[in-house]
């Protein structure tokens, strides 16, 4: 999430569906050959709220923008959390997000790779790393992601729903591999469970599907 949202380009939308807020941001730039800006930043203890629903509205075009190199861009202590809807209730939070963002460009020309390196919490016990290397002025890129430990009750918002079975212990683990190019993804996903405990589940009404 915190690669895409890096490298993807903003977009209008009726309704917030990501906000960024809290924090303190230490800056330094310089202003290089052909207008083109230069510089380092740091975040500290941002947070950043994404829904997971609630109606967009019109797209608008992305914008190439003023040209932008950023040889380095460091967060400590990021937090984000995923809510249901805008307004809705928490479903999970990653916190104690600690990235590195090192040669970002928004042009195409650029040399060299953008690399993504972070790790942090998810849950109360569950822990995330992440990985990913990208081309300069495209969202084209490549990576991993880890998640080990995390608690299957933590779950339940988003898993009751589909299988109407409560998880009541257990722990949960996934390996990501992926690539995009030219908006296409590629890659695996290896999920594991263990000490999975389960409980009396609802009355099924309606279609399975």
């Amino acid at each position: 999430l915190a690669a895409a949202c890096a490298l993807a380009p903003l977009r209008a939308a009726a309704q917030p569906l990501v906000e960024l807020d809290d924090g303190k941001v230490e800056l330094g730039a310089t202003l290089g050959a052909e207008g083109r800006l230069r510089g380092t930043a740091t975040l500290k203890g941002p947070t950043l709220r994404v829904s997971t629903g609630g109606k967009g509205g019109a797209r608008g075009r992305a914008s190439g923008g003023f040209p932008l190199d950023v040889e380095r861009l460091v967060v400590h202590q990021g937090v984000i959390v995923f809510r249901s809807g805008p307004q809705g209730r928490e479903l999970l939070r990653v916190h104690g997000l600690e990235l590195t963002v090192e040669n970002f460009s928004n042009r195409k020309a650029a040399s060299g790779q953008t690399r993504i390196e972070g790790k942090g919490k998810i849950g109360r016990q569950g822990q995330l790393e992440l990985s990913v290397k990208a081309e300069p002025g495209t969202t084209n890129f490549v990576g991993h992601a880890q998640v080990a430990g995390l608690g299957l009750g933590e779950l339940g918002a988003l898993v009751d729903r589909r299988f109407a079975v409560p998880l009541l212990t257990g722990k949960f683990a996934l390996r990501l591999d992926f690539s995009v190019r030219d908006g296409r993804i590629n890659g695996t996903a290896q999920p594991s469970l263990t000490g999975v405990g389960i409980g009396p589940g609802e009355p099924m009404l309606g279609e399975l599907k």
